[in-house]
């Protein structure tokens, strides 16, 4: 937050901030994976809480998202930058920190099966919503100043409905990018259903979500759908399919 002396800049950038939610959801990734490794799948899935599970699936969501959502703005919006930067470490700086948080969520997104569930665009709206809030009081209240140019289009005070129009569009570019992201998703859901309906059942795919009976379908859930139903529609040798 900007009330952190010398330097609390940094918290006013949402790349910044994204970076954060990458960081911490590596972590406790990494956390969950060393555990499940050092006591088994089937010990690992009865011990982790499903409330643990959600919230690495909504961290992932969350950071996955908004490395598309950060990096399709800086590339579109925001590249006139570079005309005023003359230091290399600088322009290594901002390239590296919108290219890099996307292609390290693109490698965690096909090397898991974690799930992008579709009704929690509501969560980044909401995470992007308090973004907006939290630079609208450091502005208004504290005289800080706008941490992106295009904000300067969005201030309420000096035209509220132009501001409140380009709140709508930024909406609607945010629920673009997410659909983008939740497409992308689906297609590796797709691609790993292909390839694991040789041989591989839903345990394989979240061990915890399989030990505890769920439909993984039936929820909305397409990371283990054919494989799930591969396990259920199972029948003995020499029986009749209908």
């Amino acid at each position: 937050m900007y009330i952190i002396p010398e330097g609390g800049h940094y918290f006013r950038f949402l790349t910044n901030l994204s970076w954060m939610g990458i960081s911490l959801y590596m972590f406790i990734a990494s956390f969950v994976g060393i555990y499940s490794l050092w006591t088994g799948a089937s010990a690992a899935a009865e011990s982790i809480p499903q409330w643990a599970i959600t919230g690495v699936e909504i961290l992932f969501t969350l950071s996955y998202s908004l490395s598309w959502i950060v990096s399709i703005i800086f590339w579109t919006l925001l590249t006139g930058m570079f005309k005023n930067v003359t230091d290399p470490l600088l322009l290594f700086t901002l390239v590296n920190a919108h290219s890099a948080n996307f292609l390290i969520m693109q490698a965690e997104l096909w090397s898991n099966r974690l799930p992008v569930r579709g009704h929690r665009v509501f969560l980044l709206f909401a995470t992007l919503y308090a973004y907006a809030a939290y630079t609208y009081t450091l502005f208004y209240a504290f005289g800080v100043p706008w941490p992106y140019p295009f904000f300067e289009a969005l201030d309420f005070k000096a035209n509220a409905f132009v501001a409140l129009i380009g709140i709508v569009i930024f909406t609607a570019l945010y629920a673009l990018f997410f659909g983008m992201a939740w497409g992308l998703a689906r297609l590796r859901d797709r691609v790993m259903d292909r390839y694991a309906a040789g041989g591989v059942d839903a345990a394989a795919v979240w061990p915890a979500d399989a030990e505890r009976g769920l439909d993984l379908d039936s929820n909305g859930d397409p990371y283990a759908g054919h494989a799930m139903r591969e396990v259920k529609t199972a029948k003995p040798a020499g029986a009749v399919h209908v």
